[in-house]
């Protein structure tokens, strides 16, 4: 019995222990206290303001992207003036193998034409996701140019005789007039490039412009060294 009544005590003693006030069960003069309102479930703002300096006089602009990917004019105009651009660069690399004396200038061509190839499919899958016009090969560049419309224009294009004086080059005198029209156009992309970067709004497109900017720049280099030895 004595066994038998300590056991019945300390049953008695575990129950009242589990409802103490420390749990979620009354607190004491019967009050109940409310469980804590969790924050870690609740999703954080999507929206993003980034602040677009203006030009010279002119006020900053505040843009708010929900995604990262908010396009205005000026993202379009580069990416539609680009793509033209980079066929041209193409055209010009494609004229290499036949004409150009130096290895180092066909394998720069080489170069240049396995980096823009990729980028105009890029390009054109960016313009068809905007549902914008996709420049078509063998429409004239100039169609594009938004100069016209108050913003920036397309740099560095060969024009037609330029292009034409290029492909009757042949030898050395290719090699030399290869590099430096190739210097001006790919300098006319790094400009072009810049632009977008400080008045664009999409972040992709700015990501973009980036690599057209630092690739080109340091090819720009490359070809300067190389025009310099022929």
């Amino acid at each position: 019995m004595r066994t038998t009544a300590t056991l019945a005590a300390l049953l008695t003693a575990l129950a009242l222990g589990g409802c103490s006030a420390g749990d979620d069960g009354p607190a004491a003069g019967g009050a109940t206290t409310a469980p804590p309102t969790s924050t870690a479930a609740q999703a954080p703002p999507t929206d993003v303001v980034e602040v677009q300096p203006g030009g010279p006089g002119e006020p900053s602009s505040t843009v708010v992207e929900t995604d990262g990917q908010g396009w205005n004019h000026d993202d379009i105009a580069f990416v539609q003036m680009m793509l033209p651009h980079h066929r041209q660069a193409l055209e010009m690399a494609a004229l290499a193998p036949d004409r150009a004396e130096d290895d180092r200038v066909r394998t720069l061509a080489e170069r240049i034409a396995a980096a823009q190839a990729p980028e105009v499919l890029v390009l054109a899958s960016l313009l068809d996701e905007q549902g914008v016009d996709v420049p078509e090969p063998g429409e004239d560049p100039a169609k594009y140019d938004h100069s016209q419309h108050g913003h920036h224009a397309m740099q560095g294009m060969l024009t037609t005789a330029q292009l034409a004086e290029l492909a009757d080059a042949e030898g050395a005198d290719f090699d030399r007039l290869f590099l430096e029209r190739m210097i001006d156009h790919h300098a006319g992309a790094v400009a072009m490039a810049a632009d977008v970067r400080r008045t664009g709004s999409s972040r992709r497109v700015a990501e973009l412009a980036l690599d057209v900017e630092s690739g080109q720049a340091a090819e720009i280099a490359r070809m300067e060294e190389l025009l310099a030895t022929l």
